[in-house]
């Protein structure tokens, strides 16, 4: 007798559905991170006695010709054969009390970008284009920061794990951006203190993925460690090693 006609009658399949559920799942996930790029980078703090970069969207600062930028954005595994039009440069440094982000976006057709959203927290922000910054809390992918700014410099914030309310998060941080000729350009300065942690200690990790949405002749979906087939992946981020 098939399973179908045991299930048809009421009487046992003859075997346990949960565990053939549970097996296929692994064997998806499994496939999954076979497909998927997961990437690493060592972040080097602030030189000792250097000037913190000024929060202006220029990238200007003297310790941005020294912060080697973070590996080229990728496509959504799910479309790895798609290239890139417009390459994302990302630098990363810190010191006791900030996290220091400078973003490049290249934009060939800057009069075509789409920053949408009106006030802070307005969800139509990561409807246009944007820049998502994901940072975990601890060494664990979850509970996670998760920070969006748009070409207009307008904010929209969460913090992502079990038993945790978005609506009391409003973390204080500084960006600013700049659109210009063929790019528009983000910094940032998240001060630890705002996402619940201290500086990390050298040797310390967090997960973090920094992902683009582009507009023009698009959309266009980047990400560093390569998000399978949307940004809000933990299990996709990367790891920075501080």
């Amino acid at each position: 007798m098939s399973a179908r006609e045991r299930i048809a009658k009421g009487r046992p399949i003859g075997f346990d559905m949960a565990a053939a559920m549970r097996e296929a799942e692994r064997k998806m996930r499994a496939e999954r991170e076979a497909r998927t790029i997961h990437r690493t980078a060592q972040i080097a703090p602030l030189p000792a006695g250097a000037a913190p970069p000024v929060i202006d969207g220029r990238r200007d600062d003297a310790v941005w010709q020294a912060v080697k930028p973070l590996e080229p954005f990728l496509p959504y595994a799910t479309n790895a054969s798609a290239t890139i039009q417009a390459a994302t440069e990302v630098q990363v440094t810190y010191d006791a009390e900030n996290l220091y982000l400078a973003i490049k976006c290249d934009e060939v057709t800057p009069q075509a970008i789409r920053a949408l959203g009106a006030v802070r927290d307005d969800d139509a922000i990561w409807e246009g284009d944007s820049v998502d910054l994901f940072l975990s809390v601890g060494e664990d992918p979850a509970p996670y920061a998760h920070l969006i700014v748009n070409p207009q410099n307008l904010q929209w914030e969460d913090l992502v794990g079990d038993g945790l309310d978005r609506q009391v998060y409003d973390p204080a941080y500084r960006s600013a951006t700049r659109i210009g000729e063929n790019a528009w350009f983000l910094e940032m300065a998240l001060p630890w203190k705002e996402i619940g942690i201290p500086a990390p200690k050298p040797g310390e990790r967090r997960r973090a993925n920094v992902c683009r949405q582009r507009m023009p002749g698009g959309p266009e979906w980047s990400c560093w460690s390569q998000a399978f087939e949307q940004f809000v992946e933990p299990e996709s981020f990367g790891t920075w090693t501080f």
